[in-house]
């Protein structure tokens, strides 16, 4: 995993696009100390990542608890979980 400040990653960006597509992640830090604000993932990684979470959160309703109040937010899964939400759980267990 490379880190790039900002400014690094400005000029370079389509070459640094590139490298992502390529599987690279890169972390992006920003101002004098540098701090890390992001990590940049290739999409595919994004996805698995995201369909791992799906199964978690189907799996136990305190997950979907835990999701529903997590800074990570995924348009698409929040519709599943409107949908999930609207199941009645003791149907399926």
């Amino acid at each position: 995993m490379k880190t790039m400040s900002v400014g690094e990653l400005k000029p370079h960006f389509s070459a640094v696009l590139n490298d992502i597509k390529a599987g690279e992640e890169i972390i992006v830090s920003y101002g004098r100390k540098k701090e890390k604000v992001a990590v940049i993932i290739p999409y595919e990684k994004y996805k698995k990542q995201a369909l791992k979470k799906q199964k978690i959160f189907v799996n136990n309703k305190k997950n979907l608890e835990l999701y529903t109040n997590s800074w990570v937010k995924d348009p698409v899964f929040d519709k599943v979980i409107k949908e999930f939400d609207s199941v009645d759980l003791e149907k399926w267990q």
